[in-house]
């Protein structure tokens, strides 16, 4: 599923990014720098699968296997995880994002979580 961005008016959240459906395929969150407030990871319905979200700092598509993540955030089973982060997160190029069931960062053979993986992306004006 596409990624899909909700503009906010005057909030100190000024867009936010959603894919309702995370796995190991990578998608484009921006091709230009964005600053990240909070990320949101709903693992709720994989009861016996922990996941990663993998996020790369590129402005092109990482190639797996040649390009490790520049930040991985974990999600336990059964469970919805926020990430709120005290000082905004800059990646300066782009983002793109990958969810998988192991945390290995360069080789590439992580499996796809069994059921959806929900990610919401918050970022600031």
């Amino acid at each position: 599923m596409a990624i899909i961005a909700s503009t906010f008016g005057t909030s100190s959240v000024s867009k936010l990014y959603r894919d309702a459906d995370a796995d190991n395929t990578v998608e484009e969150v921006t091709t230009s720098s964005i600053t990240m407030q909070q990320i949101m990871i709903n693992n709720s319905t994989n009861a016996a699968e922990d996941v990663w979200l993998h996020m790369w700092n590129l402005n092109s598509a990482p190639t797996f296997g040649t390009a490790g993540a520049h930040m991985i955030l974990y999600c336990p089973r059964a469970t919805v995880k926020h990430y709120v982060f005290p000082t905004d997160v800059t990646f300066a190029t782009g983002l793109y994002i990958a969810c998988t069931k192991t945390a290995g960062n360069v080789t590439w053979t992580e499996a796809n979580p069994t059921n959806a993986v929900a990610v919401a992306i918050y970022t600031a004006a």
